[in-house]
């Protein structure tokens, strides 16, 4: 039987993360327990701002463990995302799905088992974003 690692949820302060003499990052006081996934949804808002997200990011994640960021697209509504990408390639492997998000505005139209019948709905609004998967220092090659 596999045991799992406990979940856990900090606040991170960006800006208490320093650059390394090793080209990442490290935080300011204490050290990081490494973990094995951070997420982050909708944090980057301009290039200041990605860099951070990015130090602090990298300090809390152990080598081999998983970055999973999420951010509205297109990519220019976030001028730092695509400096957080870039950034992101140097250290590791970067994967970009997008992702198409449609909502519905139906509010009665359900079958017996009480399923939504999402053809009779009009659509209500299209909303397109990005998923960053990142693995810290797992170099791979690019898909062909």
């Amino acid at each position: 039987m596999m045991k799992c690692r406990a979940v856990e949820a900090r606040i991170v302060q960006w800006d208490d993360y320093t650059h390394d003499n090793k080209g990442g990052a490290q935080a300011s006081s204490g050290s990081s327990p490494g973990y094995d996934v951070v997420l982050g949804a909708d944090v980057v808002y301009n290039p200041g701002n990605a860099v951070s997200f990015m130090r602090a990011a990298l300090a809390n994640l152990r080598d081999g463990g998983l970055l999973c960021v999420c951010s509205p697209a297109p990519s220019e509504l976030r001028p730092g995302y695509e400096q957080l990408v870039e950034r992101l390639h140097e250290r590791g492997t970067v994967h970009v799905i997008p992702i198409m998000l449609v909502h519905h505005s139906c509010t009665h139209n359900t079958d017996a088992s009480a399923r939504l019948d999402s053809t009779n709905c009009p659509v209500r609004c299209l909303r397109e974003f990005n998923l960053v998967l990142f693995w810290k220092n797992i170099l791979a090659l690019p898909p062909c």
